[in-house]
């Protein structure tokens, strides 16, 4: 059985703020392993590494829409 020493998962989203304007968010982590680990450990540490790059990017397109709702509160005035 081949050793698993390393896992990288990523998570990535696209929005349309504006028409023709695309904003891509993208995360990407990478753990190292020992080679000793369970089918299941190593399962558990790729989606806890995949849970983690979604919360951020998730995270940021909070970020996002909170200044597209303050722009629109403003008139479309930009809020900075």
């Amino acid at each position: 059985m081949q050793k698993i020493t390393e896992v990288c998962r990523s998570f990535s989203k696209t929005i349309q703020e504006e028409s023709y304007s695309p904003i891509s968010i993208f995360a990407s982590y990478k753990g190292e392993l020992d080679g000793s680990e369970t089918p299941e450990e190593i399962k558990k540490f790729s989606d806890s590494l995949y849970n983690l790059a979604e919360k951020d990017v998730r995270g940021e397109q909070k970020k996002i829409e909170r200044v597209k709702e303050i722009k629109e509160e403003l008139g479309g005035e930009s809020p900075f």
